[in-house]
């Protein structure tokens, strides 16, 4: 049966979808579950969200590294091309890929394909997103998708630590030995013998780590304080719980063995869902992290207690928009006292303006980022 691709979700459009995306975030941070439906907030149409999880029961492949990724800012002509060109390299080569990696694997390259050939329709892009940007952005998500393809029936096997700029790698699940795909971007400035900083960040409801890296806004953020991103799957929706939230344990041990990394700099960002979840997957091991950052996220009330606890001393940057439907400014403040009447060194940077998508918090986002790094 064929699997209609899980919708991406960049920007809150009606009354309607901002409801349907309010509960979507409730969900994410109370009960998440794989295969629920979902809402395409942008084409408006209900889809099944387990179209990309399916990545987390391949197993079996070899783990692949894609390296350096050039991502211009192209056309739509052009990065219907990729996508065109990525569709005929998984058709041809799907025989080989069903037989080693199970049929699995093949839908969920084919989901991400037609995702983003979908994403280049005419109307796609969101008004407030330039449109050069944003052309950059699904090109590039389109290479990544397309070279993991070929990666894939190439059955090369390389490490995170081979790449430079964007790139994308498979990493073996600690628990289960599925192969999990983990997005990063190395900076230019990368040196093995300067350690440099670590940003794991965490991705939003109905995205993907493809996504992250292939933003150019994360792609500025990281060239300008040589920071190292790295952006875990962590099966989809699954709400960063279970085996998830060890996949992201599983993306950082990858990439402190692949690069010198600054330990003084290793900090827990998402926006979010993955905002939502950075509260939770910290105090799992405290110790490793030295700053988290949510952006249009809060602490829920189930155990906030105990995470203020074991957030103690910790620095914590809350980036919100005053405008945001989903993730209110009431809700993002009401976690900025708890946590500073618990001990957490609280830093708040509102953005006046926009809406609930991470594009749109660039300049709150640009100053959090800077400050957690001590780059300001």
């Amino acid at each position: 049966m064929p699997v209609a691709p899980a919708g991406r979700h960049r920007r809150v459009g009606t009354r309607m979808a901002r409801e349907s995306d309010r509960a979507s975030v409730r969900r994410a941070r109370d009960a998440p579950e794989r295969g629920q439906p979902c809402r395409n907030a942008r084409a408006g149409r209900t889809i099944r969200c387990w179209a990309l999880a399916l990545a987390a029961g391949i197993a079996g492949a070899p783990a692949s590294a894609v390296p350096s990724t050039t991502l211009p800012s192209s056309g739509a002509g052009s990065a219907l091309t990729v996508v065109d060109e990525g569709r005929k390299t998984l058709l041809e080569g799907s025989a080989a890929i069903e037989r080693r990696d199970g049929n699995d694997v093949y839908v969920m390259m084919e989901a991400r394909l037609n995702l983003a050939a979908g994403n280049l329709r005419p109307g796609m892009r969101p008004p407030d997103y330039p449109a050069a940007e944003y052309a950059a952005f699904e090109r590039g998500v389109a290479v990544l998708d397309t070279a993991l393809i070929e990666r894939l029936l190439a059955g090369r096997i390389g490490e995170m630590g081979g790449v430079r700029g964007a790139g994308e790698v498979w990493i073996r699940s600690s628990l289960d030995d599925s192969l999990q795909p983990v997005g990063l971007y190395v900076p230019s400035s990368y040196d093995r013998h300067a350690p440099a900083p670590l940003v794991i960040f965490l991705h939003g409801r109905h995205t993907a780590e493809d996504e992250v890296v292939a933003a150019p806004m994360l792609q500025r953020l990281a060239e300008s304080s040589g920071a190292i991103v790295v952006a875990p799957y962590a099966r989809g929706d699954a709400g960063y719980d279970g085996r998830a939230a060890q996949d992201v344990y599983d993306a950082l041990d990858a990439a402190t063995r692949a690069f010198a990394v600054d330990p003084r700099h290793v900090c827990l960002a998402g926006f979010s869902m993955g905002a939502f979840a950075v509260f939770h997957l910290a105090v799992r091991h405290a110790q490793r992290w030295s700053a988290l950052l949510a952006a249009a996220g809060t602490l829920t009330d189930g155990s906030r207690e105990t995470i203020a606890r074991r957030l103690r001393g910790m620095p914590v940057y809350l980036v919100s928009d005053t405008n945001d439907a989903v993730v209110t400014p009431r809700e993002v403040r009401a976690t900025a006292r708890f946590l500073r009447t618990s001990g957490v060194h609280v830093h708040e940077y509102p953005l006046i303006g926009g809406h609930h998508a991470l594009y749109a918090l660039e300049p709150a986002l640009q100053r959090a980022w800077h400050a957690m790094l001590g780059d300001s």
